[in-house]
């Protein structure tokens, strides 16, 4: 460092005021507690990197007096000392920046390599910094104007970029007109968390302009309320019909009467009891469906159950000299493990022939064999024993060869219940990723033992661009792995080169991304 900086430190309400000390006069003895102002403190950042521990248990005392849970930076160039310090400091939630210019990047880096704030307010970034830091965990707030010039814009108060970003309710009264649409269109290019749209007044034409955008975007499960003002909709009701039925499993329509149409359309409502009757009907129908998913889950979990019964009372049999063959008398202990494993294999592939390797994932539930079908459809709704099962199995895509091994094995499984890769999001949780233990795979196949290192785990939105099973070049190969190290929620330091044999599996994560973890084979 080299310009020594002062840095004040002061309390301003319920915040933690940081910023440069300009005062050109001698100060006191700052190693002397007796002269400091717990309201207005005065350190060098040299002192503050020094003594770390002493300043950030004296600045916890203050915290605690004063319910303090934000710190507030005047400028950038204090920060970079004060975020050693703010590491130390878990009580500040929210990290406010008051300078107007756009964030640095060596800043956006510390900010997403620790996520140490819950809530981020600055002027301006970069529309990556933010994305990242958003997905990263941070709620970040901009602070910063922009430009827009169409009736939408100004109605619904998308003055920032954070307003676009984060807005999930549209209403809109009026008829978008053209310049109206294209920043509808450049709205959702920024928004993540749009989920309702209220149209008090629309057209049959404006609301295809509105539904083809929505499209475009891949925006789904949007609820679409539509006013009814002076039996003005009424008219068009088939015609939304057709569009629900269209678009039913993306969008949800859904009318909203006024008062007085309802007053006076009372006899034509639904019948009470009818209603009731259906309601009735349809949370029998519920239980029933939820009773068979339950015996489903529970027959899958009895069937791994008895898998792995078997597996553990071939592994601990003892071999005795009449059951070794004079090859095996010549192998080693880890090559009796392997004799095992193909004893193992041989039990399996009596219950299902397509039995292809076994999977151990520490840390979680999986502790299952492998299978393969002909397509990579079967086992999303069957069991090991061929049975229908929602549940499924764990297969590998039908494209793999096994035996050798290509490039990079992929491997399936659903994430519902309690079974399968159900608990593999525990692999996104910190305290799972940092543990050496659960950083390494096993998958075993008939011919081979072999573990396998993690070096990348994300959840992503709905793409294939990871399912790769093997590469026309070296160069191919590299792209692929700086792709998926980029995603990755932590960098977990493993080189990988093109010789490597990698190792992916793959699940669904919430409504409409995918969970993915690489790892890499290193025996």
């Amino acid at each position: 460092m080299n310009k020594m900086n002062k840095i004040l430190i002061k309390v301003v309400g319920k915040n933690l005021v940081f910023c440069k000390y300009f005062l050109n006069r001698k100060e006191p003895n700052l190693n002397s507690t007796n002269v400091i102002d717990t309201n207005n403190i005065i350190f060098t950042d040299e002192y503050i990197l020094s003594n770390l521990e002493l300043v950030s248990a004296f600045i916890k005392v203050i915290i605690l007096k004063h319910n303090i849970n934000t710190a507030v930076i005047q400028d950038y160039e204090i920060f970079r000392p004060l975020i050693e310090l703010l590491k130390q400091i878990p009580e500040i939630k929210n990290l406010t920046f008051k300078e107007t210019n756009p964030l640095p990047h060596d800043i956006y880096e510390k900010l997403n390599e620790h996520h140490l704030f819950d809530n981020l307010e600055c002027y301006n970034m970069a529309e990556y910094m933010f994305e990242d830091l958003n997905r990263k965990g941070y709620h970040v707030e901009l602070k910063s104007k922009v430009f827009f010039v169409s009736k939408f814009m100004h109605s619904d108060g998308l003055k920032t970029y954070s307003d676009l970003y984060y807005k999930n309710r549209l209403r809109i009264d009026f008829i978008l007109d053209d310049i109206d649409l294209k920043e509808f269109e450049a709205f959702l290019k920024i928004n993540n968390h749009l989920k309702i749209i209220e149209l008090t007044k629309y057209d049959k034409k404006n609301l295809n302009d509105i539904i083809n955008i929505l499209n475009k975007y891949r925006k789904r499960q949007i609820k679409i309320y539509l006013y009814e003002h002076n039996g003005d909709i009424i008219p068009d009701i088939p015609y939304l019909q057709k569009l629900s039925k269209e678009y039913k499993r993306v969008y949800k329509f859904k009318i909203i009467y006024s008062e007085k149409y309802k007053e006076d359309n009372q006899l034509k409502q639904i019948n009470l009891n009818l209603l009731k009757a259906i309601i009735l009907i349809m949370m029998i129908m519920i239980v029933a469906l939820l009773f068979l998913n339950k015996k489903e889950q529970q027959e899958v979990k009895r069937l791994s159950d008895e898998i792995v019964k078997v597996k553990e009372e071939i592994i601990h049999k003892k071999i005795t000299p009449a059951e070794a063959t004079m090859e095996e008398k010549k192998e080693t202990s880890d090559n009796v493990y392997s004799t095992k494993y193909s004893k193992i294999f041989s039990e399996l592939k009596k219950i299902n022939n397509e039995t292809v390797g076994w999977l151990t994932v520490n840390g979680t539930n999986i502790d299952y064999p492998v299978v393969k079908h002909s397509d990579n459809d079967f086992y999303l709704s069957h069991d090991f024993n061929k049975k229908a099962n929602r549940y499924g199995w764990l297969f590998a895509d039908y494209h793999n060869s096994i035996t050798p091994l290509n490039q990079n094995t992929i491997i399936y499984g659903h994430d519902s219940g309690t079974v399968m890769f159900s608990n593999l999001y525990r692999t996104k949780n910190r305290s799972w990723y940092t543990n050496k233990n659960n950083q390494i795979i096993t998958f075993n196949t008939e011919k081979e033992n072999a573990k396998w290192q993690i070096f990348s785990i994300y959840s992503v939105n709905d793409t294939t661009d990871y399912l790769i099973i093997t590469f026309g070049s070296n160069k191919a190969f590299t792209d692929y792995i700086d792709m998926v190290k980029k995603r990755s929620i932590y960098d977990f330091k493993v080189n990988v080169g093109p010789n490597d044999k990698l190792l992916t599996l793959s699940t669904c994560y919430g409504s409409k991304q995918k969970l993915v973890i690489h790892a890499k084979k290193i025996n």
